[in-house]
């Protein structure tokens, strides 16, 4: 009897933590900075166990990586190398843990930064001195705006959304876009 009490403890104690399945809490770029414009690869952690939960293929030379607000989407941005650059945007369903869309920027290269705000993923391109916004849900750029300075290497979005700032290394300049109006993204902003 004393064992069927102990073994029912046992079991009690052990089933929630076996019906727990690991979640990638943390996305973690794998970067291979060789110039040799290799493929990189997107990794899911679960940070409490420290596993990596699962390891995807992505571009050549990704660099960075941004989730939407929902946790449903990450864009990986696949910065190439600088002699043989590349344009593309790796976009990632976060609960699937796979790339379900190659994004081609066309004649926007090095895409670089990347961060979320309002249902679109802002990134630079630092070959083509340029911000983008990509739409994830209806697969398509939003946005292009030239910087005008060279390497336009990172941005961020004030908390209000009322500017974006993006650093442009090659210049040794800083960039502020003011948005405006109900739909910032249209002419005049």
């Amino acid at each position: 009897m004393k064992k069927d009490i102990v073994r029912l403890l046992l079991l009690l104690i052990v089933t929630p933590f076996c019906a727990i399945a690991q979640s990638p809490d943390v996305l973690v770029v794998n970067k291979i900075k060789s110039n040799g414009n290799f493929p990189g690869s997107l990794a899911f952690l679960d940070s409490k166990s420290g596993k990596i939960l699962k390891t995807i293929p992505v571009g050549n030379e990704p660099h960075e990586v941004a989730v939407s607000t929902d946790k449903k989407y990450a864009l990986v941005t696949n910065t190439g190398s600088y002699r043989e650059p590349s344009n593309t945007l790796s976009l990632i369903d976060i609960a699937q843990q796979k790339e379900i869309r190659r994004i081609d920027l066309g004649n926007l290269w090095n895409p670089h930064g990347a961060v979320y705000h309002k249902g679109l993923f802002y990134f630079t391109a630092e070959g083509s001195r340029v911000i983008g916004a990509y739409d994830p849900e209806k697969d398509k750029l939003s946005w292009i705006n030239g910087t005008g300075q060279d390497q336009t290497h990172m941005l961020v979005i004030t908390d209000n959304g009322k500017h974006i700032v993006a650093t442009n290394r090659g210049s040794g300049t800083v960039s502020i876009y003011d948005l405006q109006g109900e739909d910032p993204l249209q002419g005049g902003s």
